[in-house]
């Protein structure tokens, strides 16, 4: 499926499909690629039920997004969570029968669709083009496997075919039907006369009174935006990392005391199989694996994973941080070809084969030394900045008609913007914060130094008029 997405896929879907794939992942897509026991149903739709687990997941995810998108203002008090699962329960519900509605109707979703929606989704694309790598990698952080994900991106689209076909339909009555054939054929013959704008405006004479006149009954309407230029120091942690020489015995000071740091991150290729609680499934499973049974036809057979028993238990790489920690201890504690013992974790008990390895190896201290240099300039140069920061911020105060003293202490250079407005400016004026300092009345009217700007990225700036 990924390779016919790099193949195939060309252009982005309208963002009106991919609104349409991300608003049901915010309640329904997070995967828990193993779930737990039998649990009662929240509620029945026809034949098919939603359990209780799948309701609490779905109103953890709501109010995770509440809570994202009213930031610092969120109240929990306004979204009881009686409520809000009630809602969520509802539009569980709604999804469902949708769902079943357009099964009934035979409507289908071609892989070309369900691939030109994955291929158009922002998050995994590098340099504008797809990324497998990007891909396989966001969804195993979500703990998600790329069968499951396509799965629900296939269903997204076959609701929203359901809906569109249903809120883009219309019906038409007979009369309109004759009406609309009896306009269509229709002709009609009409006279017309055109005047020549150009040509009046050629014998239009307006002489200089008139000028003048206008002019002085519409000054508003000339006026030029006032505009300012003003003198600054800058402080910047990049500029101070580029004035900083470091040697290569510091480099490699710090290369041998931090050899362990110095290592291609190790990813592994794992299969699994899962048996949440069957104990008897599982030595049954242990058994035919111990007589040489074939691990990934074991795990169609028997895994009770639903993001990756098609796959024969293929969870693909995958490195540290990702895994349920006792599950990712046993995988990385593997050689490549052996199965681990049975695994308990927060989702059952797992068998575990170790596929391949990658990475993992010493990188030479040639190949990191620049690295090394960087990361060692760029430590000075942060130190340097918050030194010299406070130093910055306390002399402009402290001197504040002139930025003379400040830039003899610091060894910075005076610097001069271009002329600029309240409203947009070119350089250092094209940020809105140093175009509000420089017309704020400290600066504009009593001719005093800006206080010290944080611009962000490491920059520090003060100016004056």
């Amino acid at each position: 499926m990924l390779q016919f997405i790099r193949d195939r896929a060309q252009g982005v879907i309208a963002w009106i499909i991919v609104i349409l794939i991300i608003i049901p992942f915010a309640l329904w897509g997070v995967h828990q690629y193993v779930g737990g026991g039998e649990e009662p149903a929240a509620a029945s739709v026809n034949d098919a039920e939603i359990s209780q687990g799948r309701l609490q997941q779905a109103y953890r995810m709501q109010r995770e997004r509440l809570q994202q998108m009213f930031g610092a203002n969120f109240r929990p008090d306004l979204f009881p969570e009686e409520t809000m699962k009630a809602q969520v329960l509802d539009s569980l519900i709604e999804r469902e029968l949708l769902l079943q509605a357009a099964a009934g109707a035979d409507m289908r979703i071609a892989n070309e669709q369900v691939a030109s929606a994955i291929a158009s989704i922002e998050a995994f694309r590098e340099g504008g083009a797809f990324s497998d790598e990007a891909y396989r990698n966001l969804l195993q952080r979500q703990g998600m496997s790329p069968a499951y994900f396509e799965q629900q991106v296939r269903m997204d689209l076959l609701v929203s075919q359901l809906e569109e076909g249903i809120a883009n339909s219309e019906f038409v009555t007979a009369a309109e039907q004759a009406m609309q054939l009896r306009l269509r054929n229709q002709s009609r013959d009409f006279g017309y006369l055109l005047l020549s704008h150009a040509k009046r405006s050629e014998a239009v004479v307006v002489d200089e009174a008139k000028i003048q006149a206008y002019y002085n009954d519409h000054a508003d309407a000339f006026m030029a935006p006032e505009q300012v230029a003003v003198e600054y120091l800058q402080l910047s942690i990049d500029a101070l990392a580029a004035a900083i020489e470091v040697s290569d015995e510091e480099v490699r000071i710090q290369y041998d005391s931090n050899v362990a740091s110095y290592r291609a991150p190790e990813q592994r290729h794992a299969r699994h199989i899962l048996i949440r609680e069957d104990m008897t499934r599982l030595d049954e499973v242990s058994a035919k694996l111990a007589e040489g049974g074939d691990f990934a036809e074991l795990a169609r057979q028997y895994s009770e994973d639903p993001g990756s028993a098609a796959q024969g238990g293929d969870l693909g790489f995958f490195g540290r941080g990702i895994m349920d920690p006792a599950f990712e201890e046993a995988a990385f504690a593997l050689q490549a070809g052996q199965v681990s013992e049975p695994v308990k974790s927060a989702f059952g008990w797992h068998l575990i084969k170790l596929e391949a390895v990658e990475g993992g190896e010493q990188q030479p201290f040639a190949e990191v030394a620049d690295s090394i240099r960087d990361e060692i300039k760029q430590r000075q140069a942060e130190e340097r900045y918050f030194e010299m920061a406070e130093q910055l911020a306390n002399l402009s105060y402290e001197h504040s008609d002139s930025l003379v003293p400040a830039a003899d202490v610091l060894g910075l250079e005076i610097q001069r913007s271009a002329l600029f407005s309240r409203g947009e400016g070119d350089g250092v004026a094209a940020d809105d914060r140093v175009r509000n300092a420089a017309f704020a009345e400290t600066v504009k009217v009593d001719a005093l130094n800006s206080e010290a700007l944080e611009l962000g990225e490491g920059r520090m700036l003060v100016l004056r008029l």
